[in-house]
């Protein structure tokens, strides 16, 4: 996967996981399409609130119950 042109590779590191796990487990279409989701969802929030994108501040959906 393209990482974005001002984001370096550590930034998108956290997304670029996530949707590697998702083509391990699922296949890379419907990671590539869970991806966009993610990404259509992230852009929506940041235009609703009218903030930065901080991918150092990335987490999924099943984050906390992994932590737990």
């Amino acid at each position: 996967m393209q990482t974005d042109a001002g984001a370096s590779s550590d930034e998108s590191a956290a997304l670029r996981d996530w949707a590697d796990g998702i083509a391990g487990r699922r296949g890379r279409a419907i990671a590539a399409v869970a991806l966009g989701q993610r990404l259509a969802g992230i852009l929506f929030a940041i235009w609703r609130d009218g903030t930065d994108y901080d991918a150092t501040n990335v987490q999924g959906p099943l984050s906390s119950r992994r932590a737990a």
